[in-house]
């Protein structure tokens, strides 16, 4: 099984992407698995392996007005870029008509509370389906 992400952290993602000597390359290593924010920061997290070839799916559950703003398409461009996610919006009608076991499922979600947000229905959701929440409701 593939993980969302190999060697989560910002120094293996950064050295990802930049052509570096294998003296670089071994320092790099050496200051990712020691950083004390490896464990102590909230933003390196350990995920649940997905199955080969599987891409994580990020689910949108907000109003449309924020769910496809300008800089929410920027940021899911981005990682679906990375061909490791998918992305599915949630929609209005699903959000406010829709049993929320009917809602779609999701590895991560994003949501956003605005007016005419079900906020108890989007809570209820995530004890039942129990995504990643990448914000807090």
């Amino acid at each position: 099984m593939a993980p969302v992400h190999q060697n989560s952290g910002f120094l293996s993602e950064l050295g990802d992407r930049l052509p570096q000597s294998p003296a670089a390359d071994a320092e790099t290593e050496a200051v990712a698995s020691t950083s004390p924010l490896k464990s102590a920061s909230p933003h390196f997290i350990e995920l649940p392996p997905l199955a080969e070839g599987r891409k994580a799916v990020i689910g949108v559950c907000a109003m449309d007005s924020k769910a496809r703003s300008q800089a929410m398409a920027a940021v899911l461009n981005g990682l679906v870029a990375t061909n490791r996610y998918s992305v599915v919006f949630f929609g209005e009608k699903t959000i406010l008509d829709e049993a929320i076991e009917q809602w779609p499922t999701c590895d991560f979600l994003i949501s956003f509370f605005s007016h005419g947000f079900p906020l108890e229905k989007a809570l209820q959701y995530t004890r039942l389906r129990k995504p990643f929440s990448v914000n807090s409701l």
